[in-house]
C-alpha cells in the first residue's frame, strides 16, 4: 500500500511536469527537486514492480528533459544578466564622459557648454510657463593683479576656491557656471532682489576668508557682480548676458566688492 501511494505521488509529479514543463524556471526547479528526492523510491519500486517500468522510464525521460530546460533557462538568464551589466557599464561610462564634457576642468563647476544648454531651458520655461528667472554676471576683483603677482598655481587656486565657495553657498534654485577666465554666471529662479541679497551675503562671508601660499602669504580676494532679470522684450538669452556685462563693466569703474 505504501509503495502504491509512492507511485501515485510520482505519477502526480509527472503530471505536474507535463503541465508546467514550459513555465518559469522557479516552477521547473521545484518539480525537478521533487523528482530528485524520489530517486531512491523509484529505484526501490522498480526492483519490485516490473510492470511500472514504462512509467519510470517516462519519469526518467522527463527528468532529463526538465534538467535540460532548466540548464537552458539558466544560460539564458546569465546571458541576459551579462548583457544588462554590460549596458549598465556603457551607460555609466557615457554619463561620466558627458559630465566631463559639461564640467569645467579647473574649477569643477559647470562650464559654458552646459550654461548654453541650461539657459535655453530657462528661456523656454519663461515663454511657455511664464516662469521668471534672474541672471548674474560675477567677476573676481583685481584678478590681473593676482595673476601678475603670484605663480600660476596661485591664481588656479583662487579660481577654484572662489567657484567652490560661491557654488556651495548658493541655494537649490540657483546654478553657477564658469563663463570666462575670471568671469562666472549664475542662473536663478530667485527674483532679482533675492539673488542680489544672497550674493552680497556670500561676498561678505568670502571677505573673512583667505588663501595661504607656499611662502606663507595670505591672499584675500573679492568679487563684483550685476544681477538682471528676464523681461518680455528680451527674446534671446544673449541679450540678457550683454545687458549684465555692460552694466557690470560700467559699474566696476566706481565700486568693487559688491553685487548690484
Amino acid at each position: 500500500m505504501k509503495e502504491e501511494n509512492e507511485l501515485l505521488d510520482l505519477l502526480d509529479i509527472v503530471k505536474n511536469v507535463d503541465n508546467y514543463i514550459w513555465e518559469s524556471i522557479d516552477i521547473n526547479e521545484e518539480i525537478f527537486q521533487k523528482l530528485e528526492e524520489k530517486k531512491e523510491t523509484i529505484k526501490r519500486i522498480l526492483e519490485k514492480n516490473e510492470d511500472c517500468k514504462e512509467w519510470f522510464e517516462m519519469i526518467i525521460t522527463l527528468v532529463k528533459k526538465l534538467s535540460d530546460i532548466i540548464l537552458k533557462q539558466q544560460e539564458t538568464n546569465l546571458r541576459i544578466a551579462s548583457n544588462l551589466q554590460e549596458e549598465k557599464a556603457k551607460a555609466e561610462i557615457l554619463k561620466e564622459e558627458k559630465e566631463k564634457l559639461y564640467n569645467d576642468q579647473l574649477t569643477g563647476i559647470w562650464n559654458r557648454h552646459k550654461y548654453e544648454q541650461v539657459s535655453e531651458e530657462f528661456l523656454l520655461r519663461y515663454f511657455e510657463e511664464w516662469r521668471k528667472f534672474s541672471l548674474s554676471l560675477l567677476d573676481i576683483d583685481d584678478f590681473k593683479k593676482i595673476n601678475d603677482t603670484y605663480w600660476h598655481w596661485v591664481w588656479d587656486r583662487v579660481l577654484k576656491a572662489f567657484a567652490t565657495f560661491v557654488n556651495w553657498k548658493l541655494d537649490k534654485h540657483s546654478k553657477m557656471f564658469r563663463y570666462g577666465w575670471e568671469e562666472f554666471i549664475i542662473l536663478s529662479l530667485l527674483s532679482k532682489e533675492e539673488l542680489k541679497n544672497k550674493l552680497n551675503e556670500i561676498e561678505k562671508d568670502l571677505l573673512t576668508k583667505f588663501l595661504k601660499t607656499r611662502e606663507g602669504h595670505k591672499i584675500k580676494f573679492s568679487f563684483s557682480g550685476w544681477v538682471t532679470e528676464m523681461k518680455d522684450e528680451i527674446k534671446e538669452i544673449k541679450e540678457l548676458e550683454e545687458e549684465a556685462d555692460k552694466l557690470l563693466y560700467e559699474a566696476k569703474r566706481n565700486w568693487k566688492k559688491h553685487v548690484l
